[in-house]
């Protein structure tokens, strides 16, 4: 249920990566996009899961995590990519 409502924050998240690319700066959104949707869910699988109940829920709660993460970063980065740009 969490997963179904919080794939917005992603939809928002892929169309400023789309944003950025059109400006012509491929490569930021490239690293943010490795960092947060790879590697916060490899550190989450590792360093936080083992902590909590092992279901299949908690292993998923990452990805939320993650796009709201990358969503915040983004929207910095589009802007600062768009004031450049002026």
């Amino acid at each position: 249920m969490l997963l179904s409502w919080t794939t917005v924050f992603f939809g928002i998240s892929e169309s400023l990566v789309g944003c950025v690319r059109g400006i012509g700066k491929s490569l930021s959104p490239t690293v943010i996009n490795l960092f947060f949707l790879c590697g916060i869910r490899v550190l989450w699988a590792l360093l936080v899961f083992p902590y909590l109940p092992q279901t299949p829920a908690y292993l998923f709660l990452c990805y939320p995590i993650s796009w709201v993460m990358a969503l915040v970063v983004h929207i910095f980065n589009y802007l600062h990519c768009r004031k450049k740009l002026v």
